[in-house]
């Protein structure tokens, strides 16, 4: 176990690592009173002192941080203890008494870092570490929270619905029960789809018997503390969307520009995460998919390029038979149940599905990938509601989206909400049923066509 050297009367106090800690692979997890500190960049060891972000952390137990530029010194404030410290210097100043640091505070990727020590400042707080962890846990009086509270919290880190890319099928549905669906598509896995309460509405990408993906715009969407709703700044202090990102996979080296049409990609160990933003909800979070690094390239979501002594064979992978059919069946009711889980959201009934429109639209689709044009209308079925008049089916009110190119059918449900003539239609109250059409492959354009009516 660690010890402490303590000064001014058990305030502050020095966190001392062994030396073979700095060799340990992983981050250092901070906790405070139970919830995780996150952090970019994160702790780091120097001199085998653990430096933290002076902000984050002090603005975490509630003190006032002020900088001075041109003094470069930091000061905080919490209740009657100021704290002064100045870049570059050992010497550090609490309520005006004069006490020398180990490490002088520093900046790292624009971040003020300091001591571990600072944080025992506060007082009734205390300083704890588990090395074979890495975990570091500061409690106000009368908080226990410790190694085994942290080991189940951590388990549940990066997870939606409990589920995490790599989880064992066996674990899933001991999380979610089983599917009420199972959709296999073109990319060599099964979409194990959870639409029985579209308030948790969720599709959980399986093969091999392992988590591969995950998609979901439900309401109850959870990922760490980030929700339907939470803002690009509050995903940016738990992810990092670099200008350019690299991964190795298959013996080739990827790079991929992680942003594209307000969806942001961050890759963290083998997952990928991406967040997709709504435009016209003050651009917050509306859903997220989660991938390993093989499915992300596969999915052909963002421009990419690589470099490779043998070419990986993902980047030669074709598509081909019956399972072309049965993917384009699968993203018909995915963007069914996608545009229900959306509607529940913004307090809307569900729409029932039409079989009748969804012949209507397949026709739709077909016509547009066969002629080689992309309208809603047709040279030779006419307008929309020329196809429903011709299908014969009755109806008050209509409406039709259609999109092309999109990857699946989370894609071109997102796509539509962010274009305020598609999102119309689907948040229209006066709707009652929807029919879905989708055609095309992987390696050519898939045309969507989605079409409403009210009676």
């Amino acid at each position: 176990m660690n010890r402490f050297r303590v000064l001014l009367t058990g305030i502050i106090l020095i966190w001392v690592l062994f030396s073979s800690v700095q060799a340990e692979a992983g981050e250092n997890l901070i906790f405070i009173n139970g919830q995780e500190l996150v952090t970019q960049p994160t702790a780091f060891l120097e001199n085998n002192r653990l430096l933290i972000p002076f902000r984050a952390i002090f603005e975490a137990v509630g003190a006032r941080v002020y900088w001075d530029e041109q003094l470069r010194k930091i000061t905080a404030i919490k209740n009657e203890i100021t704290l002064e410290m100045t870049l570059g210097s050992r010497t550090a100043y609490i309520n005006g008494q004069q006490i020398e640091l180990d490490v002088f505070p520093q900046i790292v990727e624009g971040r003020s870092f300091v001591l571990l020590r600072f944080v025992g400042e506060t007082l009734g707080y205390t300083v704890n570490y588990d090395q074979a962890n890495r975990w570091v846990f500061i409690n106000e009086q009368g908080v226990s929270f410790g190694p085994q509270e942290a080991k189940k919290q951590v388990a549940l880190k990066n997870t939606v619905y409990g589920i995490k890319v790599g989880d064992s099928a066996v674990h899933v549905i001991g999380q979610l029960g089983q599917p009420a669906r199972m959709d296999a598509i073109d990319l060599g896995f099964t979409w194990w789809v959870y639409n029985q309460d579209y308030a948790n509405y969720v599709q959980i990408g399986i093969k091999d018997n392992k988590v591969v993906a995950l998609f979901t715009n439900a309401a109850s969407l959870q990922l760490n503390d980030l929700k339907i709703g939470s803002s690009l700044t509050e995903i940016k202090k738990q992810y990092s969307f670099d200008s350019a990102l690299t991964f190795s996979l298959q013996g080739a080296t990827f790079r991929i520009n992680p942003v594209n049409d307000n969806r942001y990609l961050a890759i963290q160990g083998v997952t990928a995460y991406i967040f997709y933003m709504d435009i016209h909800q003050e651009n917050t979070l509306t859903a997220i998919r989660m991938v390993d690094l093989e499915t992300l390239v596969l999915f052909r979501l963002y421009p990419y390029s690589f470099s490779y002594m043998v070419e990986p064979w993902v980047a030669k992978f074709v598509t081909r038979g019956p399972i072309i059919n049965q993917t384009n069946q699968a993203y018909a009711l995915q963007i069914f149940d996608l545009t229900n889980a959306i509607r529940y959201r913004f307090n809307l009934p569900p729409l029932i599905w039409h079989q009748g429109l969804s012949q209507v639209t397949l026709g739709h689709s077909s016509d547009m990938e066969e002629n080689n044009f992309f309208a809603h209308i047709s040279p030779t079925t006419g307008s929309p509601f020329d196809r429903i008049n011709s299908a014969r089916i009755k109806y008050r009110t209509a409406g039709e989206n259609i999109a092309m190119g999109q990857s699946d059918a989370g894609e071109a449900v997102i796509g539509w909400m962010n274009s305020l003539g598609h999102r119309t239609g689907i948040l229209n109250h006066h709707f009652t049923h929807l029919g879905v059409g989708v055609i095309g492959t992987r390696e050519t354009n898939r045309f969507y066509t989605q079409k409403f009516i009210g009676n």
